[in-house]
């Protein structure tokens, strides 16, 4: 104890930085040091894990405390409880004050935005009741009194509002220019493409409208706006480049081409997570978005939400369906005008969840993701590719089809985005009408648009072709096989595509042989990365099913899946494993007793890391604070507590001394 109390503030608030609120809440009912500490310590509270808790009346005084001191995961979860009346029960006719509770942490989140976007907006957005008081009604128009308020700078309200403005048809035009000049006004750059389009995006025949639209593009893309980037490439490759030579816009898409990252796939290769059960998942995906005829951005970006939340969190088996629905739900509501309601949500996994696991589920993906849904997706590749390769309706949709198709297998997700969207672009205008298969359709002009000659795209070509076209199809537990990207793209609006006949692959590596005569065209090697362990057909279990009212379900869902509570949490990769200190599933204080010792910060980029313990060197393993039982040390072991609490922070200090060393 005397060692910790000599410590600086500095040093205690890095050993207990992330803590897990129920941690947390152990280490003050040790002593009065600890209870001081722990209370006097805003910090700590500012960064503390709220994960897998939620609001309600037993903890809810924890989370106004972390939300009051700028807690982004408090904020995001304590609003959207509000929002949808799950978790902290009132009665009905609180309506309103429901509302200016969700108003206000949303106010307050969106005041601590750190990306490109608004995001509060999706959850307040149309269709509103009309026939009941509606909570989303009332936070609109809550916030719209906020903003009225003199000395007001948070422009991402403004930009939350004239996104839910944009989808009410008596919006008037002045009103959305207002909030985007207050916007503007306060620097935020996503406010000016947004204005952008509004006044430029339709330029057709108009040379000056033309000419000035690139001007504003180049000006938004120089202060950092990916959406931006993509619009500048396209006019770009539709002739208009402004002043610019064709060899400078060609060196500049190129450049941002060759960005591209690759997706991780090593999320599924472990005993929790199989390819399988992705591809079944993924596939489920394809087939309610196909029900309700949403377009493919919406579908791929329900896939990014999933896959870079799993890359930090790791869910049960029994909730990756919850995650998969709970994505499209949210994907559906940002880029769609047709959206799923939360109990119709529900209710495409044939009541497995219920409509509260819905509504926390979003909370998690939100807070986890940090509000960033919209990333550059392989489909934005496609787009910008297929217009370089001015490929016609058939083309492109045959395109996005193969797209669809490799999305069903993670384990491509060794290539970049990029490089799998030139694949697929290569992999259509082979099937081009009159193509010539004595030559690879891949010109010098789209070899300056990528970067990628053929020679670098053929390892990535033949891999999604051996994959995709060259595998037995994966059946479930009907042994049913799987094609739901086949049925969605046979559809006229995809003119239908999935009813091609595919190059064999000795069809296709002749092709390699005839126009690389010098490249090595043994790829077997090359193919064997991506083979899955057995050549027959991979069938599934149980543990693997995807309920749905057209899939039908085993039996009762507490028998679907029955994961050992010892490998529920998250595995520790380069932390040493820790004891399940036991109890129930929640105790008095609305917290489960699972103990929580990978923390996760809320915001985390889940593109550049899995989790907090990979960005340490593979030598420096730090020990968490066991602090589980803590709170149940009775006051007649208090020396014993000090001993116990006292040599865990000595190993803890040393090995944070190493690791600053490193």
């Amino acid at each position: 104890m005397d060692l910790f109390e000599s410590l600086p503030p500095e040093v205690s608030e890095i050993i207990f930085r992330g803590t897990h609120i129920r941690d947390l809440l152990s280490l003050r009912s040790v002593n009065s040091f600890f209870r001081n500490f722990v209370d006097s310590n805003s910090s700590l509270w500012t960064n503390t894990s709220l994960r897998d808790c939620w609001p309600c009346n037993k903890n809810l005084a924890h989370f106004s405390k972390a939300a009051n001191n700028g807690n982004r995961e408090a904020l995001i979860k304590t609003g959207i409880a509000y929002l949808y009346n799950e978790g902290c029960r009132f009665e009905e006719d609180r309506v309103k004050a429901n509302g200016q509770h969700a108003a206000k942490s949303f106010f307050r989140v969106e005041g601590l935005q750190m990306t490109s976007e608004p995001f509060t907006w999706l959850f307040i957005r149309p269709p509103w009741s009309t026939t009941a008081p509606c909570c989303k009604k009332a936070v609109m128009n809550c916030m719209q009194e906020i903003v009225k308020r003199p000395k007001m700078q948070f422009p991402f309200v403004h930009l939350s509002i004239f996104k839910t403005l944009q989808l009410l048809e008596d919006s008037s035009q002045e009103e959305l220019i207002f909030h985007l000049e207050k916007a503007i006004s306060q620097g935020v750059v996503i406010a000016e493409f947004y204005k952008w389009q509004l006044e430029y995006e339709n330029t057709a025949g108009d040379s000056g409208r033309q000419i000035a639209s690139v001007r504003v593009l180049r000006d938004i893309v120089t202060r950092g706006c990916w959406q931006a980037e993509m619009a500048l490439w396209k006019a770009y490759l539709k002739g208009h480049r402004g002043l610019y030579t064709e060899q400078q816009a060609l060196t500049a898409i190129r450049s941002w081409v060759q960005r591209s990252k690759a997706r991780c796939s090593q999320v599924y290769t472990d005993r929790e997570y199989t390819h399988s059960m992705r591809y079944i998942l993924i596939d489920w995906l394809v087939e309610v978005a196909h029900m309700k005829s949403f377009e493919s951005k919406t579908l791929h970006m329900a896939i990014s939400l999933l896959d870079r939340f799993l890359r930090v969190r790791r869910p049960t088996r029994a909730k990756l369906q919850l995650v998969g629905v709970a994505s499209l739900v949210l994907a559906s509501r940002f880029l769609g005008q047709d959206i799923i309601t939360i109990r119709e949500a529900a209710w495409l996994t044939d009541s497995t969840y219920k409509y509260e696991e819905v509504v926390r589920m979003m909370g998690e993906i939100t807070s986890t993701l940090g509000g960033q849904f919209r990333v550059p997706m392989t489909l934005d590749f496609i787009e910008v590719i297929g217009l370089a390769a001015s490929n016609d309706r058939r083309t492109q949709c045959l395109s996005e089809y193969l797209c669809e198709v490799v999305e069903l297998h993670s384990e491509l997700g060794s290539f970049s985005q990029a490089m799998i969207a030139a694949s697929c672009v290569l992999l259509a205008k082979l099937h081009q009408p009159r193509s010539d298969l004595n030559r690879i359709p891949w010109g010098s002009r789209l070899v300056e648009v990528t970067g990628f000659s053929a020679d670098h795209l053929k390892d990535c070509v033949t891999a999604i072709h051996e994959k995709c076209f060259g595998s037995k199809a994966i059946v479930d537990h009907r042994n049913v096989e799987l094609k739901a990207v086949k049925v969605r793209f046979r559809d006229a609006r995809f003119c239908g595509v999935a009813d091609i006949q595919i190059v064999s692959s000795e069809e296709l590596l002749r092709v390699f042989e005839r126009d690389l005569p010098s490249a090595d065209c043994d790829t077997s090697s090359d193919l064997s990365d991506y083979d899955d362990d057995s050549n027959d057909e991979e069938s599934v279990t149980c543990l693997d099913l995807i309920a749905s009212p057209s899939r039908g379900r085993l039996g009762p869902r507490s028998a679907k899946f029955v994961p050992d509570r010892s490998s529920a949490g998250t595995p520790m990769r380069l932390l040493p494993e820790e004891e399940d200190s036991g109890g129930s599933w929640e105790d008095d204080s609305g917290y489960d007793n699972e103990p929580h010792s990978l923390p996760v910060q809320v915001g985390q980029n889940a593109d550049s890391v899995e989790c907090e313990a990979i960005r340490l060197p593979q030598k420096v393993r730090v020990p968490l604070l066991n602090i589980s039982n803590l709170s149940q040390i009775n006051v007649g072991h208090k020396r014993k507590s000090r001993d116990v609490i006292g040599n865990q922070l000595k190993t803890r200090i040393t090995s944070v001394s190493n690791y600053q060393r490193h």
